[in-house]
């Protein structure tokens, strides 16, 4: 599998691609404000030590992360980020049109 930045927006596909590395976890999903942050919604594909998922979002600001083994992350490729009401803070991904 190739290995793209986080998110990585497919425009070919047009969708968005949001990967991570993580050799060890035995599942890992994403989570966000585009799926009520529902940790069971958008399960990740498992390849080698990457792990991958294609979504459709709309236009605008989408606030994410990951959740490996049941513990919530920020996106390690992704630099864009906000703290969140938890004090946990929220990767972000901005979709244009």
């Amino acid at each position: 599998m190739k290995h793209h930045d986080s998110p990585y927006v497919n425009k070919r596909k047009k969708c968005i691609e949001f990967h991570i590395k993580n050799a060890c976890a035995n599942k890992i999903s994403l989570a966000g404000d585009f799926n009520n942050w529902d940790p069971a919604a958008f399960p990740m594909k498992h390849e080698g030590d990457e792990w991958s998922f294609k979504v459709h979002l709309s236009a605008g600001k989408h606030r994410y992360k990951f959740i490996a083994d049941g513990k919530w992350m920020l996106d390690p490729y992704n630099k864009l980020w906000e703290q969140n009401e938890y004090g946990t803070g929220n990767s972000i991904i901005w979709v244009d049109n």
